[in-house]
């Protein structure tokens, strides 16, 4: 028996019209809607939980710690030279001496502290002008005779060779001005004229 399909019979009108009717009842889909349902990916299967982004981890920022404060270095003020104007009014009288201070007899190192004192309360009390007797040391007659010592710091003349270096040192430059010989009348080479610097704020 011999099988296969015979010609195809024309459509008949009443099932072209048939088809007409049926096809009117759907309605195609748009074409952009169409392609975003091609597009749109897959959903995630149920129960597996997606794989958080990595955010892309930034170096710690480098904290440098500032530079350590210098400490302000107090600067002592320099000694200027004596007047000499100023020299002759003291020793004429024409500017007063406010205090005085007599080192005779004492020890370098009580000499050296009596001095700064006297010239911290001299600056404390705004004294412009005192006197400091040192002691001429001994004639010349009296020191070819006395035996010399390093060790003997009572020995006469120690004090007129001592103080002028404890007026230049850095503890009495924040207090003294300016110092010089005394005048004859005030002691000469015995003696020194003390110039007070004055206090801050006066």
């Amino acid at each position: 028996m011999t099988t296969g399909r015979g010609p195809r019979r024309p459509v008949t009108e009443d099932e072209r019209k048939l088809w007409k009717a049926v096809s009117k009842q759907f309605k195609p889909l748009d074409r952009a809607k169409r392609e975003d349902a091609d597009e749109a990916p897959a959903a995630a299967k149920p129960g597996v939980d997606a794989k958080p982004t990595r955010a892309k981890e930034q170096p710690a920022p480098v904290v440098t710690a500032p530079p350590p404060k210098k400490r302000a270095v107090a600067v002592k003020p320099s000694l200027g030279d004596f007047e000499a104007r100023r020299a002759k009014r003291l020793s004429a009288g024409r500017l007063p001496i406010e205090a005085r201070l007599d080192l005779h007899g004492m020890r370098q190192e009580e000499a050296r502290e009596t001095l700064m004192r006297f010239l911290r309360a001299a600056h404390n009390n705004g004294l412009k002008h005192v006197k400091v007797i040192t002691g001429k040391g001994a004639p010349a007659a009296d020191a070819e005779l006395k035996p010399f010592s390093l060790f003997d710091d009572t020995r006469r003349g120690v004090l007129r060779d001592q103080v002028p270096r404890w007026l230049q040192s850095s503890d009495a430059r924040s207090l003294v001005v300016s110092f010089t010989e005394a005048g004859r009348g005030h002691g000469g080479s015995g003696a020194l004229y003390v110039q007070i610097r004055k206090k801050a704020g006066r």
